[in-house]
């Protein structure tokens, strides 16, 4: 009955990475998309990186939203989580519409992530971090990819 619970939940996460990436529109969707510009004739470039985290004790996980230049007035973006093969709310807490302000004189901002522990040992699994409607400028490399490393990461990366 365990066995078939965890096949399920896999086929479930392989189904909702495929709806996912249907939905974002494939490869189209991560290269850089100057029709989601979000508002005036700037050229300030709004991304996201990526992380790596843990799921048992490593540290306080993030992502970072960066400008391309520092702004001289703050920047407003929209943050949103799309899950791929972690599925929220079982492997990380989902963030739907969280408008992300970065402050005059400043390049980027963090946004924290909060990782769950499912106690099921499983391979790394991964969501994806969207950016859409920066107050100025366009979204550059979208979305940024989170990727959940099973169990505790090494003493040396603590």
């Amino acid at each position: 009955m365990r066995n078939a619970m965890r096949m399920n939940r896999r086929l479930r996460r392989v189904l909702t990475a495929a709806a996912a990436v249907v939905a974002l529109g494939g490869a189209a969707a991560i290269a850089p998309a100057a029709a989601q510009a979000g508002g005036g004739p700037s050229g300030v470039v709004v991304t996201a990186d990526g992380t790596i985290c843990w799921e048992k004790g490593g540290g306080k996980p993030a992502v970072t939203v960066h400008l391309s230049e520092v702004a001289k007035d703050p920047v407003t973006v929209v943050v949103d989580t799309v899950d791929g093969t972690a599925v929220a709310p079982e492997d990380y807490a989902a963030i739907k519409g969280l408008v992300v302000t970065i402050p005059a004189g400043a390049s980027s901002v963090q946004v924290p992530l909060t990782i769950v522990d499912d106690g099921v040992v499983e391979p790394d699994e991964w969501f994806f971090v969207s950016l859409s409607k920066p107050s100025v400028g366009q979204i550059g490399k979208n979305p940024a990819t989170v990727i959940i490393k099973d169990g505790a990461p090494p003493a040396a990366a603590k």
